[in-house]
């Protein structure tokens, strides 16, 4: 590994260090509250290297990762969202492991950042394996109890089939492209592929294996069953971990893998796309439905979210199979999918955040009719942090002008922006915008059953906020955000839009002459590119 690339991933060296200096130092100093300010500090440098890493990086540094917008936007992304678990988990756990949680968290956050940067098969799935094994250590010692320990066993062996059948499509793509680069394995793809052969059903082999590992690791179904399970034996700040960071990481890989190596009318990657988002959209929204337990509600409301990401992820690939090369498409699959997931993460962890600092005579909160009156509690610190659920849950619907309508506008808009040339397609995502608008109907439903339970109900029981300051503050935090995304939602939209593969690909500017394994990663100076994309999306998106 050469100095550049160890400057490209410095964030996620940065984090890695800092969780070795709290394990060691946790053998000899007993003070539970240092941990939480050694990761915060961890993540505030992780972000500082972030801002400030080289802008001028050789094809011989990206190797094994790449410095694209595209990862840069969810390593970000990341960071942030690693802030926000940090206040959500700001009380630690009682009697072990106070310690120990927070420097795990931090190995978490470095294995979905490296992951959505990887360049290489190996590495992504590295970094997959480095986030679900300390996903499994943080979901043993966030709870300590039966249920805890069956969502642990539970998550533990569902989660190593799906990454047997990660790694087996990974093998086949291996042996289709001769190599484990990704740049060389898109370059032999679109190379020896002459039409209905060996090959091509061997690549849609590859393509099911493996969207069958990403969608276990993102929630999406078929592959959702373990989710409700787990998210209700689990603790709230584990539940929300599961919500964020594997969803990341395996739509963002999905979104590389589907988007970008898979060669043109190859493989039926946006077919295979759309049967997911279908059938996570009716899974999530009607399971949902029927749930009055807040943690299994909000599993299966993940699982609904990730069916509008693959929504946009499916539009992505199938304009760029029907030949649409604007770089700066009004509704671009691939920015919608970044746009929603940033609004997303936000209203979602905000919920739970408020779920965290909330609690009713003692005891935190576990079905809805606990959440009774809340926006009315003699507490105002309570009014305040129920309110500002209010406001999380009511962008999870998806209402105007907060920042889940422009997401789910974006996801709906590059639907429909597929071209009617492209007949297929074009049939089918208008029938899957069709059905995603009256799934959108059908999750407002329980959204405003949560919403008419906090404004509405009278308040039955005495219900307060925790003493623990990082909840309400996390809370409060993702409420401005959402309103300040929902009334300034260009800026927000346009970075969304440089994230895309779309965009960046044409911003990329060789340094020197790739060769043909190169073709379609080569390298750019994308930040001084991004005012430049910025522009060009206003003058087209007026």
């Amino acid at each position: 590994m050469s100095t550049e690339t160890l400057l490209i991933i410095m964030p996620e060296v940065v984090l890695c260090t800092m969780a070795v200096v709290i394990y060691a130092a946790c053998l000899w100093i007993g003070h539970g509250s240092l941990w939480r300010w050694l990761a915060l500090a961890a993540l505030v440098m992780g972000i500082f290297t972030w801002g400030i890493s080289p802008q001028h990086v050789s094809h011989l540094a990206q190797r094994e990762v790449m410095s694209d917008s595209l990862g840069e936007y969810f390593r970000l992304l990341i960071l942030v969202s690693g802030f926000l678990l940090i206040l959500c988990q700001w009380e630690p756990p009682a009697g072990r492991g106070k310690a120990e949680y927070m420097a795990t968290l931090l190995l978490a956050l470095a294995g979905a950042m490296l992951a959505t940067s990887a360049k290489d098969l190996v590495l992504i799935f590295v970094g997959l394996e480095f986030l679900s094994v300390a996903t499994y250590v943080l979901l043993c010692v966030g709870r300590d109890d039966r249920l805890g320990h069956e969502a642990v066993l539970k998550y533990f062996f569902l989660s190593v089939l799906s990454t047997v059948l990660l790694l087996y499509g990974f093998s086949f793509l291996y042996g289709l492209g001769g190599s484990t680069d990704l740049s060389v394995v898109t370059h032999r793809l679109a190379t020896i592929w002459t039409g209905t052969t060996a090959v091509n059903y061997l690549a849609i082999v590859a393509l099911v294996l493996i969207g069958a590992g990403l969608a276990f690791k993102s929630a999406a179904a078929p592959f959702h069953f373990y989710a409700p399970d787990v998210y209700s034996g689990t603790s709230y700040t584990n539940a929300a971990l599961l919500s964020a960071l594997p969803k990341v990481a395996g739509l963002a890989v999905f979104l590389r893998l589907t988007g970008q190596v898979f060669a043109v009318g190859l493989t039926p990657s946006w077919q295979l796309l759309a049967i997911l988002a279908a059938a996570s959209l009716a899974v999530g929204n009607l399971g949902a439905l029927l749930q009055r337990h807040l943690r299994r509600l909000l599993a299966y409301s993940s699982i609904a979210h990730a069916g509008y990401m693959l929504m946009g992820i499916a539009a992505f690939a199938a304009a760029r199979e029907a030949g649409t090369t604007s770089p700066f498409f009004s509704f671009d699959g691939a920015g919608a999918f970044a746009l929603y997931i940033l609004v997303y993460l936000l209203a979602t962890l905000g919920i739970f955040a408020g779920l965290i600092a909330l609690e009713r005579e003692g005891r935190e909160v576990v079905d809805i009719a606990d959440l009774s009156g809340a926006a009315w509690s003699n507490q105002p610190a309570a009014r305040l942090v129920a309110w500002s659920m209010v406001i999380c849950l009511f962008s999870l619907a998806g209402v105007p002008p907060l920042a889940g309508f422009w997401g789910k506008l974006a996801i709906f808009g590059s639907a429909l922006s597929i071209p009617p040339a492209h007949s297929d397609a074009f049939g089918v995502f208008v029938g899957l915008a069709i059905f995603a608008a009256i799934n959108t109907a059908i999750g407002a439903a329980y959204y405003l059953r949560i919403i008419a339970a906090l404004v509405f109900s009278p308040a039955t029981q005495r219900i307060s906020v925790r003493s623990a300051v990082g909840p309400p503050i996390a809370v409060v935090i993702t409420a401005f955000f959402i309103i300040g995304i929902g009334l300034w939602w260009q800026p927000w939209w346009r970075w969304a839009q440089t994230a895309s593969p779309r965009v960046t690909s044409t911003l990329w500017v060789n340094e020197e002459t790739p060769t043909s394994g190169e073709a379609g990663f080569a390298h750019s100076d994308w930040r001084n590119n991004l005012p430049n994309a910025a522009r060009n999306l206003v003058a087209q998106n007026p």
